[in-house]
């Protein structure tokens, strides 16, 4: 049952599922039990066996229960046949893809800056053109 399917397969690419997964199940479950009121987290039968900062109450049944759900979520998902081969075909493209040099893309990306910038400012200056000739003609 927790055996994974073809392990070898897509390696990198499922654990950075799994483990982006995981965190945000668990950021979530974390985030839900905050979103409670206080009467939600308030401890159940007056139950406090982790102290009275973190009595077991509803909030926290409730968050335990959403996180593990996740979690089961997650490793359904990282097992889950076509997705895995979806993933180990995506990781053998991107292997024969040609990368472009740090170099190359620094100089792609002052381009694009500077031809932004110049037309911004050429789309301003005729906005602001337009601006005072409806002005002139009292529009």
């Amino acid at each position: 049952m927790l055996e994974l399917y073809q392990p070898d397969k897509a390696r990198y690419s499922r654990w950075l599922l799994g483990v982006t997964a995981g965190a945000i199940v668990l950021y979530g479950a974390y985030k839900l039990y905050y979103s409670f009121g206080e009467a939600m987290r308030a401890p159940i039968g007056g139950w406090e066996p982790l102290g009275e900062e973190f009595p077991i109450s509803w909030a926290l049944v409730v968050s335990v229960v959403a996180g593990l759900a996740g979690a089961i979520g997650t490793w359904w998902a990282v097992n889950y046949p076509p997705l895995v081969e979806f993933l180990h075909d995506t990781e053998i493209e991107l292997a024969k893809v040609s990368w472009s040099s740090r170099n190359e893309v620094l100089g792609s990306s002052a381009v694009v800056l500077v031809v932004t910038v110049i037309l911004g400012v050429w789309v301003f200056l005729v906005d602001q053109a337009f601006i005072r000739v409806f002005d002139l003609l009292g529009y």
